[in-house]
C-alpha cells in the first residue's frame, strides 16, 4: 500500500477507492469491504479494465450526450412508426372516402329518378282527379234522369222551336 498510497488518512483512501468505481459494502461489526467487477482474486489479467473514472461532470455530460442521442434516435424510430401507421390509416381514410361518395352518387341518382316518377305520378293523379271531378259532377246532373218524360218533352219542344230550358219550358223538365 505505501508504495501506491501516499496518505495516512483513511477517508482518502475510501475517496481513492470510489474514484477507480470500487463500492463499499458494510459488513458486520462496523467491517467495511470495498469491491469491484473487475476486482477477482486469483484474475490478474483483468486488474488491467480498472481505470479511473473521469471526472463526474465530463463523465456525466458525455452520458447526457449519448443517452440523449439515444433518446432522440428512439424519438425518431418512434415518431417514423407513427408516422407511418398514419400514412397507413389516411390511406384506408380516403378508400374509404372514395366508396362512399361513388354510393352518395348513386343515392342521388335514385333520389333524382324517384322524384321525377312522383312528379309523373303527381301530374297523373292530377289529371285523374279533375276526371273524377268531372265524371262525379256528370253522374250528379244525370243522377235523376228519366228517359221517358225527356223524350216527351223533346217531342214537344220541337214544335215549339226556342231553347230547351227549363223556364221556357210548360212541361216538366227531365230531372226530378
Amino acid at each position: 500500500m505505501p508504495e501506491y498510497f501516499y496518505s495516512t488518512q483513511i477517508k482518502s483512501l475510501y475517496r481513492q477507492l470510489n474514484s477507480y468505481g470500487f463500492k463499499m459494502r458494510s459488513l458486520e461489526m462496523n467491517q467495511k469491504m470495498f469491491s469491484h467487477k473487475w476486482f477477482i482474486k486469483g484474475n490478474i489479467s483483468s486488474l488491467y479494465k480498472i481505470e479511473r473514472q473521469k471526472s463526474r461532470s465530463n463523465a456525466y455530460l458525455d452520458k447526457d450526450k449519448d443517452y440523449s442521442i439515444v433518446l432522440m434516435r428512439e424519438e425518431m424510430k418512434q415518431l417514423k412508426e407513427e408516422l407511418e401507421t398514419l400514412q397507413i390509416q389516411q390511406n384506408s381514410i380516403l378508400k374509404q372516402i372514395r366508396i362512399h361518395s361513388i354510393i352518395q352518387t348513386y343515392i342521388c341518382k335514385n333520389i333524382k329518378k324517384i322524384c321525377e316518377e312522383q312528379k309523373k305520378f303527381n301530374l297523373e293523379r292530377e289529371q285523374e282527379r279533375k276526371l273524377v271531378m268531372y265524371f262525379t259532377s256528370m253522374f250528379e246532373i244525370f243522377k235523376g234522369f228519366q228517359f221517358e218524360i225527356a223524350s216527351k218533352i223533346i217531342l214537344e219542344l220541337q214544335d215549339i222551336g226556342g231553347p230547351l230550358t227549363p223556364s221556357f219550358s210548360p212541361m216538366i223538365f227531365p230531372y226530378k
